[in-house]
């Protein structure tokens, strides 16, 4: 049984595309607000907390994250779903 889901992390700053290497098979995309969407398929929760302690390691400040098929509405204030704060 396969565990792979989807994911898509926001960090603070406008990280490089070529900075991917960072974190095999994600895609980095930069965006106007000086945050940067991460997103792609992670094989397990091991996996997962592999780039979790990736982004820490590179003290990215992770905004928000979530899985496919649980993300937060798209509805402003504080107790949004997935929203770290």
């Amino acid at each position: 049984m396969t565990t792979q889901r989807h994911y898509t992390f926001i960090v603070r700053g406008r990280l490089d595309p070529r900075r991917g290497t960072w974190f095999p098979g994600l895609f980095l995309a930069p965006s106007d607000d000086d945050t940067t969407r991460i997103t792609g398929t992670i094989a397990d929760q091991s996996a997962l907390h592999g780039v979790l302690g990736r982004m820490r390691d590179l003290r990215l400040e992770i905004v928000a994250l979530w899985q496919e098929g649980a993300r937060p509405s798209d509805e402003t204030g504080p107790s949004r779903p997935g929203e770290i704060t």
